[in-house]
């Protein structure tokens, strides 16, 4: 049966045409998590919010860094917490996560465009209400874009998501800052529970990790010339698949083969419904990251022309051209991108140049990993001279609500 509520979730509102498409189990696993939230990072979330002392917050952060073992009598709150990233499914082959981390890396090809246009992209769903409520995106575009920079440079590189690593921790961290985003959400009056779901529930983490930068990637990077082998797409969702677990995402909620993917991404793909938050958050993404815009250009252009570029809103105009390329004009006419002439010609270049130095990059195999660590490396030290740049300090996503 239909909802004729027109502010509904469309896989709600047009329930019995989704199951037609795609099957009855992939739209009631939807619907069922759609009001279900992560429990435990929730009540530890809590947990700390109601510490006067910020004794939880230590724990939690000792926890973190030397392993739940490392407390004597933890309290049972971080416990519940820490359970599920303490043992490592059955399934998880190392050396397929490792060659996960590798294959994702071909995005780093496409340079400064590569997060802003995989975040755009995920601006045209339902979710773009519960990021403008937090207002970090719009406020703080250039901040969130490199803490969210941080975020997979960490979990994609390889070797990096074993227990105890740079990444695990960081997939750890942001299922905490999830619950306490959550609660913030919860609180607006602005969020109809009813006709969205819960805050950040579990299929919007599932889409919002999972497929977002799985398959969507995966399909952006295709966009721009660069190619995938089936081994490799696999790869790639199985490193997912853990980073998702790690965060707290219930394991029926994500594919175990490509095919299983492509379905689930299309279903998302038919649930995007563009609306002011979209377009407020898009447009912020492309006209708030002045600092970043000439950081990343003076690395390869004259200062001089640079500024010129900067100033007269030459690159952003680049953005929305990509934008709408990686859209498609149907959705990015309901997104507000501008139209622009000039943007095929454009795509087909970059699609050539990304084709060209990957696999120039990668042409011997004994060195890819070397290739690929040097790449992060690269990233790593553009992040820093950011925080340089704008007197900021590093941070992972957003930590106002744990200050």
């Amino acid at each position: 049966m239909n909802n004729t509520n027109s502010n509904v979730i469309a896989f709600v509102r047009n329930r019995e045409e989704f199951i037609k498409k795609f099957g009855h189990k992939e739209v009631e696993l939807a619907i069922k998590y759609l009001y279900v939230t992560d429990t435990e990072a929730d009540v530890l979330a809590q947990y700390i919010q109601n510490d006067p002392d910020r004794k939880a917050k230590k724990l939690f952060d000792q926890a973190l860094e030397y392993g739940i073992e490392s407390i004597e009598n933890p309290p049972q709150e971080l416990n519940d917490f820490f359970r599920q990233s303490q043992e490592v499914p059955e399934w998880v082959d190392w050396s397929q996560l490792e060659r996960g981390a590798i294959a994702i890396t071909k995005m780093l090809l496409l340079g400064p465009l590569a997060l802003p246009i995989a975040l755009g992209a995920t601006y045209v769903s339902h979710q773009s209400t519960s990021l403008v409520i937090t207002e970090h995106l719009e406020k703080r575009a250039e901040s969130r874009l490199v803490e969210s920079t941080i975020f997979f440079s960490q979990v994609f590189k390889p070797g990096n998501m074993k227990p105890g690593a740079e990444g695990f921790k960081k997939a750890n961290h942001l299922r905490l800052i999830h619950a306490f985003a959550r609660a913030h959400i919860g609180r607006s009056p602005k969020y109809d529970v009813e006709s969205m779901g819960a805050p950040i529930n579990q299929y919007d983490t599932a889409c919002g990790q999972y497929y977002y930068f799985s398959t969507l990637f995966i399909e952006l990077g295709e966009k721009f010339g660069l190619t995938f082998s089936y081994q490799e797409k696999a790869d790639i969702f199985a490193l997912w698949r853990y980073i998702c677990l790690l965060m707290g995402v219930p394991d029926e909620l994500l594919a175990k083969t490509v095919e299983e993917a492509s379905n689930k991404s299309d279903f998302l793909k038919a649930t995007f419904e563009p609306n002011d938050a979209s377009r407020a958050l898009l447009k912020a993404l492309v006209h708030n990251t002045p600092t970043l815009d000439t950081m990343f250009l003076e690395k390869v252009l004259p200062k001089r022309l640079v500024k010129e570029i900067v100033n007269k809103g030459q690159y952003n105009k680049l953005k929305w051209a990509v934008f709408r390329d990686v859209l498609g004009d149907e959705v990015a006419d309901k997104m507000a991108v501008p139209k622009s002439s000039g943007h095929r010609y454009f795509v087909r270049s970059l699609s050539w140049g990304m084709s060209a130095s990957y696999q120039l990059l990668l042409k011997n195999k004994v060195n890819k990993i070397e290739n690929v660590m040097k790449l992060g490396a690269i990233g790593e030290k553009l992040i820093e001279e950011y925080y340089q740049i704008t007197n900021s300090q590093a941070a992972l996503i957003d930590n106002s609500a744990m200050s």
